[in-house]
């Protein structure tokens, strides 16, 4: 008696699969080329001529040295009497912007002071400058 032995084993047909992965595929390729990650930023352009711009009349601009001798616009100004000349300055502007300049050599928390004095005083925004 001879045994016969089948060799029945199952296998996966991968056809389909692979024809779903090609359209998966193809959407991918289709569908992330639109998509736009990132800034939308305004680079500064560079001056027409060399010339140095005077600031604009109404800047108020505060000047930090590295001996922490603060200037209001070029006139020395103490700490203590910052606030309420700042609140002087602003109390009819519209506009509540401080410019704020110093030296690299500063520590931020003496930077940081400053603009708290400046946010106590009601101005909307400080804007920091460098040399």
């Amino acid at each position: 008696m001879a045994m016969t032995t089948s060799s029945n084993k199952a296998q996966i047909n991968v056809t389909p699969l692979i024809d779903v992965l090609l359209v998966l595929l193809i959407i991918f390729m289709v569908i992330v080329p639109t998509q736009s990650n990132g800034l939308a930023i305004d680079l500064p352009q560079p001056a027409l001529d060399a010339t140095p711009q005077q600031p604009v009349p109404n800047t108020v601009v505060l000047t930090i040295d590295r001996d922490h001798q603060l200037l209001l616009n070029s006139e020395p100004i103490a700490l203590e009497a910052l606030g309420a000349r700042l609140r002087q300055i602003y109390a009819l502007r519209g506009l509540k912007v401080l410019f704020l300049k110093g030296t690299t050599e500063l520590e931020f928390g003496h930077v940081t002071q400053l603009i708290d004095i400046a946010k106590g005083s009601g101005i909307d925004h400080v804007a920091l400058m460098t040399n």
